[in-house]
């Protein structure tokens, strides 16, 4: 147990370090450096407790796991929406361990029970903690599953403004926030078990919870510095679009726009003039609002257009193209000298994992298997 401890302090310094000299940190930086500094704490109180158990690191011990969450939500729902404090109230995500704080602290701090009535609690804790842990424990799985939806409809939304969303997709705080549903849901059985006396030894418990702990905050923390923090994108963002759920269906989405059949039929055929022409797909990085300049209109009357008739976002629009550009190219004898990702690149795309994803998605098949198809005719 002492080395899994020391190996995830360890790891946590050498992050806090890092996420620390980090050149312009944003709120979810903060949020990081939070989440490591309690873990690291929860870690050490482990340790602590096993010397000697106080009421405070009792207490500690008690308050951090719920804590911990309360911050990942924070920072989850920050790297989202920079605008946190006006878009989304955030009182709930302390709902369970605000009170549950005053309850230990009046319970421990000011009771002050000496070390054998602390030892008991902790290894047999009262039903009033057994409630709130319990309760924390299905929250955590619940708000994840929350969270989980809230990730698919902001990637949802950006598919209207961008080209692009690799880099924006957040892949791993989707993965991370599974994770995290699968530790708790694993503690909630572990200490199920203890409780009904099919396992013996609570402290084998806590090695396995605390092993998985440290794991998943190497994965947050690792990514957390890796990635590209979307806050910055988030301004630009907002700045055309209005808070709305996921992407509906056109009519419903625009019913109270100004754009008449006719306007949509015209500004469509400028749209397929100008990608046919001058090949706008082409740009990696290409955004909604510099194709609405190009044409004289806005953001949102051209996203009413593509959605309309081509019937599914920017994203998907620009990817045809990309698609329909490379299909060409894999099959036509000027290009055979050049691998397939350059090929992909020169016609937009910006990796070779969404190359194959969005390919695949589009014809049934990768590269490779339709340049080999195509030219075995």
């Amino acid at each position: 147990m002492n080395t899994i401890i020391t190996i995830g302090i360890s790891i946590i310094a050498v992050f806090l370090i890092f996420i620390i000299n980090k050149k312009e940190k944003q709120r979810s930086d903060y949020y990081l450096v939070l989440i490591n500094v309690f873990l690291g704490l929860m870690l050490f109180t482990e340790y602590w407790i096993r010397e000697q158990i106080t009421p405070l690191n009792y207490f500690l011990h008690a308050n951090i796991s719920f804590w911990l969450f309360s911050l990942y939500l924070l920072y989850a729902l920050n790297l989202i929406d920079r605008r946190l404090k006006t878009h989304t109230p955030i009182w709930w995500v302390f709902i369970l361990s605000g009170p549950f704080a005053l309850y230990t602290a009046w319970d421990v701090l000011m009771l002050q029970p000496n070390p054998i009535e602390l030892t008991e609690r902790y290894s047999r804790p009262s039903i009033i903690y057994h409630l709130f842990f319990k309760s924390h424990m299905l929250f955590v799985i619940g708000a994840g599953f929350w969270l989980l939806r809230r990730l698919w409809t902001f990637e949802s939304k950006l598919k209207l403004q961008f080209s692009n969303i690799e880099d924006l997709r957040m892949h791993w705080l989707r993965n991370y926030t599974m994770v995290l549903m699968g530790l708790y849901g694993f503690s909630l059985v572990a200490f199920l078990l203890y409780n009904f006396g099919f396992i013996q030894d609570i402290n084998s418990v806590y090695l396995g919870v605390n092993t998985l702990t440290v794991l998943a905050v190497f994965y947050l923390s690792f990514h957390g510095i890796r990635e590209y923090n979307l806050a910055q994108f988030i301004g630009s963002y907002n700045a055309h679009t209005t808070p709305s759920p996921a992407p509906s269906p056109p009519k419903s989405k625009y019913e109270s726009s100004t754009l008449s059949a006719k306007d949509i039929a015209e500004i469509y055929g400028q749209l397929e003039t100008l990608f046919n022409t001058e090949q706008l797909f082409t740009e990696p990085q290409l955004k909604l609002a510099q194709v609405a300049k190009r044409l004289g209109t806005s953001n949102h009357h051209l996203s009413q257009v593509i959605n309309t008739e081509f019937g599914r976002p920017f994203y998907e629009y620009v990817s045809h193209y990309r698609v329909e550009a490379l299909k060409t190219k894999l099959v036509h004898p000027d290009y055979q000298h050049l691998t397939i990702l350059a090929l992909a690149l020169d016609v937009g795309f910006n990796s070779k994992a969404s190359l194959n994803r969005i390919f695949k998605a589009h014809t049934g098949m990768t590269p490779s298997q339709f340049q080999k198809t195509h030219l075995a005719k």
